[in-house]
């Protein structure tokens, strides 16, 4: 089975401090609040289910956060409802976290001793890619890491990992049967031909006749009777017909959806307008052998020839799972909650 999940997963057998500390009332802080009074580390501002929440997770997704916003626009943060939008975003994140441990522990899913012995052969590769421990040790703190806790944020993904697959493998509570497999594709797909066009050179989505007018020659061999699958051969330039000999799936999410289950079975589109071409899709019949074909990435998944990663129906049914639990969470704020700000988290 295709893992939907990516692992970066490591322990290291040494402890190296990855920021500069701070002296507070003869004590080392690492992170926590600027306020007028001074610098303070926060120990108790968080509360799911009156449990403590660690600042430094809290930080460490607060500032990467913070860190992308500016990227976008460096005046983000002028607007006060976007400084509540962040708190609420990591907080929803940290829910997000805390209830698929709630989630792991009610099906009995943990760590064992084999799980940590992968684990700690992971990191030695991990640390052995880079020049030295310093140089490893800059790029967390570049990426507002702790040692503690990058190693915690890698065996919760370890956790997350094990426990999707324990519920959606074959065999597992959560795994579709070949009926509950086909109903769904059949709600939520159609399976279709493509020839993609993609822009003759110095033509955009505005101005295209060049490309418009080998779509509608080729339009014309279709409707002539040619084959389409040997046009396709023939014509895409989209990897479809090699990709997908039996048939692309095509989903409600994506464009063009609505124009091609108008059309009927067996039919074609007229020349459809996409950012860097024009496509031609065919609408097939629903088949078994089709439905079979692209099982594994419609329930796990998959990456596109452009690198981007596309989610399967068992990663939105996950999501849906530890969404339910996090709603059962009580989230309980102290009074310094509202000190904390892009200006006064260090």
């Amino acid at each position: 089975m295709k893992k939907s999940l990516s692992i970066f997963l490591a322990i290291c057998l040494f402890f190296l401090p990855s920021c500069k500390a701070k002296t507070v009332d003869s004590q080392e802080v690492f992170f926590g609040l600027h306020l007028e009074d001074g610098d303070v580390f926060l120990n108790d501002f968080l509360l799911f289910d009156q449990q403590k929440i660690s600042f430094e997770k809290f930080r460490y997704y607060y500032l990467n956060y913070k860190d992308k916003y500016l990227k976008e626009d460096p005046s983000f943060f002028e607007n006060q409802e976007n400084e509540n939008l962040l708190k609420e975003q990591v907080v929803s994140v940290l829910l997000d976290l805390f209830a698929t441990n709630k989630l792991a522990e009610k099906h009995k899913v943990a760590i064992t001793k084999n799980d940590q012995k992968a684990l700690e052969e992971e990191v030695q590769k991990t640390i052995k890619s880079y020049e030295n421990k310093d140089a490893f040790m800059k790029v967390l703190s570049d990426s507002h890491l702790t040692y503690d806790l990058y190693l915690d944020v890698l065996k919760s993904s370890f956790l997350n990992l094990k426990l999707f697959q324990t519920l959606f493998q074959d065999g597992g509570i959560c795994a579709w049967n070949q009926e509950e497999f086909y109903h769904y594709y059949q709600e939520n797909y159609l399976s279709t031909l493509e020839i993609f066009l993609p822009f003759e050179e110095g033509e955009n989505e505005q101005n295209h006749p060049k490309t418009m007018e080998k779509a509608q020659e080729i339009l014309g061999k279709i409707q002539s009777r040619n084959d389409f699958y040997l046009l396709s051969e023939k014509y895409d330039r989209g990897g479809n017909t090699k990709n997908y000999p039996e048939g692309k799936p095509l989903s409600k999410e994506e464009d063009f959806y609505q124009t091609v289950s108008a059309v009927s079975i067996g039919e074609t589109t007229q020349p459809l307008l996409k950012k860097d071409g024009l496509s031609i899709i065919k609408r097939l019949e629903i088949t078994p052998i089709h439905m079979d074909k692209n099982r594994e990435s419609i329930l796990f998944g998959y990456t596109d020839e452009n690198g981007v990663r596309h989610s399967g129906a068992y990663d939105k049914n996950f999501i849906s799972l530890y969404k339910k639990e996090a709603e059962k969470i009580t989230v309980t704020y102290t009074d310094l909650w509202d000190e904390i700000s892009t200006k006064t988290v260090f």
